[in-house]
C-alpha cells in the first residue's frame, strides 16, 4: 500500500499537469493545476490530507511556508509512504439527507438536515467531511467546532473540531476538517460514532469556549448542516461539480487518517397527529362503541317484553 501511494505521488509530481482539489472562495474546488519545479506548502496538511492532492499544489503564504526541492519532496513522500500512509480501508461514512427536519428531529416543512454516521469497528471517527447537495434555498454548515480558551483572554487557545477547509454557509459542497497542522489543536475522535461534547475534551478545565462555537454537544448521528428549500425544490445529493468525500481517523489517537467509503441515504419526516387530536379521536370511538352497546341492550329488552 505505501509503495502504491508513493507511485501515485511520483506520477503526479512528474506530470506537467494533474487534477487536484483546491480550497477557494470558501469551498473545495476540483480542477487542473500545473505542478511547478518546486512545491509550496503552508504546512504538512497537504501531505496528510485524506484525499491525494487536497491543497497540495496551492501556494498558501504564511509564516510556516516551506519551499521544497524535488529531492526533498520525494524524500518526504518516501517517509510519508513508509510511516503515515492510512491503513484503514473498510470504514464507511453514510451521509443522510432528511427532509422536513429542522436539525433536531422535529417535523418542520421545507427544512432539511444533513447527518453523518461512521462505522464503529474499523476507525477512530470522522476526520473530514465534504458533501455536495443541490436544490436548496439556504444551508448552514453546523459541523462541531470551537476554540478552547484557558482564561478567556484568547492568549492561550486550542482550536478543536472541524475548523479547517470549512465551507461558508449557503454554498455546496458542505465541508470541514479537523486541523492537523497546529501544535496546540485538540483532536476529537469518535465523531459520527458516539455522543460527546467539547466539555469532555477541554484541555483547560477552568477555561471557556470562545467564538465561533458550533454544536458544543452532539449525538452519534452527527449533524453537519441544516437548511431550507422552496416549493418545487427537492434537496438531493449530487456528484457535480464535486464528488462527496469523507475521511476518518485510523484509530482513537494519533494523526493517521484514511479516505472512507461514502454511502448515501434519503429520508423525510412526516407530520404526527397532535396529542389533542388523538385524544379527541379516542373519545369519539369510545362514544360510538358505547352507543352500540346501549342500542344492543335496548333491543334485548324489547325482545324480552314481547316474549312475556
Amino acid at each position: 500500500m505505501p509503495f502504491c501511494v508513493f507511485c501515485v505521488f511520483l506520477w503526479q509530481f512528474l506530470q506537467p499537469t494533474a487534477q487536484v482539489f483546491s480550497y477557494r472562495g470558501g469551498r473545495l474546488v476540483w480542477g487542473v493545476g500545473r505542478i511547478p519545479a518546486y512545491m509550496h506548502f503552508s504546512s504538512f496538511s497537504s501531505l496528510l490530507s485524506p484525499r491525494l492532492g487536497v491543497s497540495a499544489f496551492n501556494h498558501l503564504p504564511g509564516p510556516r511556508e516551506m519551499h521544497m526541492s524535488r529531492l526533498n519532496f520525494l524524500m518526504a513522500i518516501t517517509l510519508f509512504g513508509a510511516f503515515a500512509i492510512p491503513r484503514t480501508e473498510a470504514a464507511t461514512v453514510t451521509y443522510t439527507l432528511e427532509l422536513n427536519d429542522n436539525g433536531a428531529g422535529v417535523y418542520t416543512p421545507r427544512s432539511f438536515a444533513v447527518y453523518a454516521d461512521d462505522s464503529t469497528s474499523d476507525n477512530g471517527g470522522l476526520m473530514l467531511y465534504s458533501v455536495d447537495i443541490t436544490a436548496f434555498n439556504s444551508v448552514a454548515n453546523v459541523g462541531p467546532r470551537t476554540i478552547f480558551d484557558a482564561d478567556g483572554s484568547m492568549t492561550t487557545t486550542s482550536p478543536s473540531g472541524f475548523t479547517a477547509f470549512r465551507s461558508n454557509d449557503n454554498v455546496s459542497p458542505i465541508s470541514g476538517q479537523q486541523d492537523i497542522t497546529g501544535s496546540t489543536n485538540t483532536f476529537i475522535y469518535g465523531f459520527g460514532q458516539t455522543a460527546d461534547s467539547f466539555a469532555n475534551h477541554d484541555p483547560y478545565p477552568q477555561g471557556v469556549l470562545d467564538s465561533p462555537t458550533t454544536q458544543s454537544a452532539w449525538s452519534a448521528h452527527l449533524l453537519l448542516a441544516t437548511g431550507t428549500f422552496l416549493e418545487g425544490q427537492t434537496p438531493a445529493f449530487t456528484s457535480s461539480p464535486t464528488p462527496s468525500i469523507a475521511s476518518v481517523w485510523n484509530a482513537g489517537s494519533g494523526l493517521g487518517n484514511s479516505p472512507a467509503t461514502v454511502a448515501f441515504s434519503m429520508g423525510s419526516l412526516s407530520a404526527s397527529p397532535e396529542p389533542g387530536c388523538v385524544g379527541t379521536f379516542g373519545i369519539v370511538i369510545t362514544y360510538m362503541l358505547s352507543g352500540r352497546r346501549r342500542r344492543s341492550n335496548e333491543d334485548k329488552s324489547a325482545i324480552n317484553v314481547k316474549n312475556v
